[in-house]
C-alpha cells in the first residue's frame, strides 16, 4: 500500500493509519518531491512539473508490480491530484485507489463564492512561491499573513500533521505549477474519471469549499467497485478520523474481495 501525502505534509502524515494496515500490507510512504529538502534542487528551481511527479510515482510502484504484487494507493491533497493524473496515464498499474478529500473537480458547477475562495488561496500560495525562490522566509511570511480564518478553504482546521513552523515557503510550488499548467494549456491538467480502477473517495464536510465536483460523486455512484463517504471533519482526514477511515477502507476492500470471489466461483 502506497501512501502519498500532499501540501505541506511529510512522511508522518499517515502515521496514525499505518498500524491498521502494516500486518496485511507492505507500506510505502511518498511525499511531494522536495518536501524533505531544505531547498529545491537547481534543476527544479520553479518546482517539479506535475508530469514529472506522475512518472516518479510510476518508478516507485513498478518494482512491486514486476514482483507480482498488487498495489493500492492511498493519497491526500496534492497527492490525490497526482494519483488521478497517474491513473489517467497508467490505468493498469494500481489495483485500487483511495482518494482523501481531493477528487475530480468541476469548476463549472461551483458557486461564485466557491470560485472566489478557491482562486484566492491558490493564487496567493502560487504568488508566495516566487519570493521563496530567493529568500524562503518571505514565502513563509506570506503564508502566515494570509487570512485563512476568513477566506481560507479550511477555516476550522486544528489538527495538522505538520507543525506550521516546519513549513517551507518553496513547498507552495504545486500551486505555482498549477498556474503554469493553466497558462501553458496543459492537456492533462484536468484528469478524467477512469471507471476500470476501483476507487474509494473520502472527504470531510467541515470546509468552506469542497475539492471535488458533484459529477465525480455521480460517477462513483454509477461505477461498480467505487464508493464515496463523507466524514464530519476537515481536510486532514487521516489525522482527524484515522480509526473511522481505516474501518471504511477495510470494509470497502472486503466488499471488493467478496465480489471478486463470487465472480470466480
Amino acid at each position: 500500500m502506497v501512501f502519498f501525502s500532499g501540501f505541506p505534509d511529510t512522511y508522518n502524515s499517515f502515521d496514525e493509519m499505518v498500524p491498521g494496515f502494516e500486518k496485511t500490507h507492505h507500506i510505502v510512504k511518498c511525499i511531494m518531491p522536495g518536501f524533505d529538502k531544505r531547498r529545491l534542487p537547481f534543476k527544479y528551481t520553479f518546482g517539479y512539473p506535475f508530469e514529472t511527479i506522475v512518472d516518479s510515482l510510476c518508478l516507485v510502484i513498478k518494482p512491486y508490480l514486476d514482483n507480482g504484487s498488487e498495489v493500492t494507493i492511498c493519497a491526500h491533497d496534492w497527492g490525490s491530484y497526482i494519483v488521478q493524473r497517474f491513473v489517467n496515464k497508467y490505468p493498469t498499474m494500481p489495483s485500487k485507489v483511495i482518494l482523501l478529500d481531493v477528487g475530480l473537480d468541476d469548476m463549472k458547477g461551483k458557486s461564485a463564492s466557491d470560485l472566489f475562495f478557491t482562486f484566492a488561496y491558490r493564487f496567493w500560495l502560487a504568488f508566495a512561491f516566487l519570493p521563496s525562490i530567493f529568500l524562503d522566509f518571505i514565502g513563509v511570511f506570506m503564508l502566515a499573513i494570509f487570512p485563512w480564518r476568513y477566506i481560507g478553504p479550511t477555516p476550522k482546521e486544528y489538527n495538522m500533521p505538520r507543525p506550521p513552523l516546519e513549513i517551507k515557503g518553496f513547498m507552495t510550488y504545486p500551486y505555482f505549477q498549477l498556474f503554469v499548467s493553466i497558462f501553458t494549456c496543459d492537456a492533462n491538467l484536468a484528469p478524467t474519471f477512469v471507471d476500470t480502477v476501483p476507487t474509494l473517495f473520502v472527504y470531510g464536510k467541515r470546509k468552506r469549499v469542497m475539492f471535488h465536483g458533484k459529477n465525480f460523486l455521480a460517477d462513483l455512484d454509477a461505477t461498480e467497485g467505487c464508493e464515496h463517504h463523507c466524514f464530519t471533519c476537515g481536510h486532514w482526514i487521516q489525522t482527524q478520523k484515522p480509526n473511522e477511515l481505516i474501518t471504511v477502507i477495510k470494509e470497502w476492500e472486503q466488499r471488493l474481495q467478496t465480489k471478486a470471489s463470487g465472480a470466480r466461483s
